[in-house]
């Protein structure tokens, strides 16, 4: 598996802009086009509803841009670090 796997480039400007301007963003797969071996795994862990991947990744990962998911992770880490 190589870097690719888990995402794609997608041609277009993302928004808000961003300088330097960037014309192609990087955007998550959708969990249909993750390798076959993890789809394999999630269906044996659809019985136990606490370990639902699939549901999560369409969640919050599927479709949207690289970018806009490591801002809201580095948000998040913020938070939780200046409320210790």
């Amino acid at each position: 598996m190589d870097e690719m796997t888990f995402v794609e480039a997608a041609a277009g400007a993302g928004f808000p802009m961003t300088f330097p301007v960037v014309f192609r963003e990087i955007v998550w797969r959708t969990f249909a086009q993750l390798p076959s071996v993890q789809r394999e795994q999630e269906s044996r862990r659809q019985r136990d509803v606490r370990l639902q991947p699939e549901r999560a990744y369409q969640q919050h990962l599927e479709g949207r841009t690289v970018r806009s998911v490591a801002e809201a992770a580095t948000i998040f880490l913020v938070r939780e670090a200046t409320s210790l």
